[in-house]
């Protein structure tokens, strides 16, 4: 059998080039990725499924109620459900996943093979909660800069959006990670945007079929008294949102060895050390 060849993750890329590597890492590694993400982030895919049920359940109650007596419900405390049930759970879960693939990342780059979920779990439970504890500080910036000025939270966005990266693959703390991330992006920040926009657009239209069929098929089930169908609905859709965000996550952390590799060199410095030796 032959030999995988191993993609080089330390080399600068231009746009085309992160996305079709993108792609490319993901044709190489979908097994393997596929099983690193139910088997670390299995629990919380199952959390955000159980909340997304629950949710849906409920909407379902409401449009029904508001399509017989044409009065929005007292007492509905749905918005509570939301946030409780929806907005932390799928946070939790986003930053998981974040996490997972820079972890698989760093284990790739570091290590010969294929990585495997237990090697992979070993950094992951090492760094998960200090990127959730950064993520909060990293979170208000981005919202804070967009709610008083647009074009700061966008910025803001692109130039911290390496945070998990950065964090997992460097193991740096909360103040060194914040000054890494200019000093990464100040030369790149255009570029950055560019690759940034464009392939969560992709991840976008992708989501978009699965996504939609079962949006609108929710609201009909919805809108004819069908709570229970209509949870577990909401509930595949979570699940599909969760599994895109792999995508764009690959992306980023590609970008990612690009910025420090125009700053630090150090790809080029192995390759020259592999050479001599």
């Amino acid at each position: 059998m032959k030999a995988q060849v191993k993609l080089e993750l330390r080399k600068i890329r231009d746009l085309g080039d992160n996305i079709s590597d993108t792609f490319l890492f993901i044709r190489m590694h979908a097994g393997s990725l596929i099983r690193n993400y139910f088997t670390i982030c299995g629990i919380f895919i199952l959390v955000v499924a159980t909340g997304a049920a629950l949710m849906g359940h409920d909407f379902s109650r409401l449009i029904n109620f508001y399509s017989l007596t044409g009065l929005p419900p007292t007492g509905s405390n749905f918005l509570v459900k939301v946030i409780f049930f929806g907005v932390i759970p799928g946070w939790f879960a986003l930053v998981a996943v974040g996490v997972m693939v820079n972890s698989y990342m760093l284990c790739y780059d570091s290590q010969p093979g294929i990585p495997r979920p237990s090697t992979v779990w070993k950094v992951f439970r090492k760094f998960y909660f200090r990127v959730l504890l950064s993520s909060i500080p990293v979170s208000f910036l981005i919202l804070a800069g967009t709610l008083f000025c647009i074009v700061p939270g966008i910025y803001l966005s692109v130039v911290l959006t390496n945070y998990i990266c950065i964090t997992v693959i460097e193991d740096v703390s909360l103040g060194t990670m914040f000054n890494r991330c200019f000093t990464l992006i100040r030369t790149s920040l255009w570029s950055s945007l560019a690759i940034y926009l464009i392939i969560y657009l992709i991840a976008a239209l992708v989501e978009l079929i699965p996504f939609g069929i079962l949006a609108v098929t929710m609201l009909v089930l919805s809108s004819r008294d069908h709570p229970v169908i209509a949870g577990l609905m909401l509930s595949a859709l979570s699940f599909f949102r969760l599994l895109f965000y792999v995508l764009p996550m690959i992306s980023v952390s590609l970008n990612y060895f690009t910025l420090t590799e125009r700053v630090d060199g150090l790809g080029l410095i192995r390759r020259k050390l592999q050479a001599g030796s």
